[in-house]
């Protein structure tokens, strides 16, 4: 009977440990200023969440920027979510990250490029497989990201 009551328990201990540490996977898409010339740019943004505990997510996604022909942009960032409100189905988190992002072009045979680290703050909110969320990223001039998509 001992042995059944200790074996239940760990059967409960493991699962509650384990019912965190979930990956979530998809994408969307980002809606991006750019401080100094007000131009908006539109990037695609595939996507990973990792959920620690009922509090605390892990987030990565890679930005492709579609601003311009004559250059191309990108940007990764890995960012931490604290849900502060909410319950399973509709949460809101703030969040705070790194951002590395780059700049390249070339005109002819001559080829330019910039890359930068920043940080990330802004806040979101999921419902269920969607999300939303707004940051603001620090690199170069600065822009503010609106972005929106699932998560599977």
């Amino acid at each position: 009977m001992r042995k059944k009551i200790l074996f239940v328990l760990a059967l409960v201990v493991i699962g509650t440990a384990t019912s965190f540490g979930q990956w979530r996977f998809g994408g969307g898409l980002s809606l991006g200023t750019e401080a100094d010339a007000g131009d908006l740019g539109f990037g695609l943004s595939p996507r990973a969440d990792y959920t620690i505990n009922e509090n605390f997510r892990v987030a990565s996604n890679f930005t492709y920027w579609f601003v311009d022909s004559d250059y191309t942009s990108w940007a990764l960032n890995g960012d931490v979510h604290y849900t502060f409100a909410g319950d399973e189905e509709l949460n809101f988190y703030g969040l705070a990250g790194l951002n590395y992002s780059k700049l390249s072009s070339s005109f002819g045979g001559l080829s330019v490029s910039s890359s930068e680290i920043g940080l990330n703050l802004g806040a979101g909110a999921n419902m269920g497989m969607f999300f939303g969320e707004i940051k603001y990223e620090t690199t170069w001039t600065g822009q503010l990201v609106l972005s929106v998509g699932v998560l599977f």
